[in-house]
């Protein structure tokens, strides 16, 4: 539940203070598209053992409100680094804006860990060599090319419509949960994802 919460937030970010405006079915598209990711990302999990019998999800108001700033913060986020990659001559380089993000989020983790006594946790994560290898690719196939790739798309498309596409991840990760994870999707997943989908081609229509 990543950029999808965001996506509505950054649309109205962009719309404020960009001058983007969005046409009617724009915004059915955005409605349509997080209606059917909000299927895939709402599905209840079943308890492990004990078949049939679905999880209670609980909400705590301090996860609401990291999930609300969580949200503001991609947002923002996203809005500023379009900003900021506009110039007299054009775009930024994506991957060049991208480093440049990634510079200041190590000097804040720095700042965080430092602050916060936390250096030990670095120590003991280096020591465990395969979460150190599968984050290493993570970190390549997520901030390196996707982040990279999501900054490019602010070059072609509005925030709002560009963090729609984003939402897709969890429409994305279906697939390698059923081959990979051999986990079981309902067939209300399928249709949050056939869902998310129809929200995407309403968008791209002109």
């Amino acid at each position: 539940m990543e950029i999808h919460n965001s996506a509505p937030m950054a649309a109205s970010i962009g719309w404020a203070f960009l001058a983007e405006t969005y046409l009617p079915l724009q915004w059915a598209g955005m409605v349509v598209t997080l209606a059917g990711v909000s299927l895939v990302i709402l599905e209840k999990n079943k308890e492990p053992n004990q078949p049939g019998k679905e999880k209670k999800r609980t909400a705590s108001y301090k996860g609401v409100l990291f999930g609300l700033g969580a949200m503001l913060g991609q947002a923002g986020g996203y809005v500023m680094s379009k900003i900021g990659m506009q110039t007299p001559d054009g775009f930024l380089d994506a991957f060049a804006a991208t480093q440049i993000r990634v510079i200041a989020a190590f000097a804040c983790f720095i700042l965080f860990f430092t602050l916060n006594r936390k250096w030990d946790w670095m120590a003991v994560a280096i020591k465990d060599t395969r979460a150190v290898a599968y984050t290493a690719v993570g970190a390549v196939l997520g901030p390196f090319i996707g982040v990279s790739l999501s900054l490019m798309v602010l070059h072609y498309l509005t925030v709002g419509v560009a963090s729609n596409f984003l939402s897709l991840t969890p429409i994305c990760i279906i697939p390698f949960s059923i081959y990979v994870d051999k986990e079981h999707v309902s067939g209300r997943a399928f249709a949050g994802a056939v869902i998310a989908v129809a929200g995407i081609w309403l968008l791209m229509i002109k």
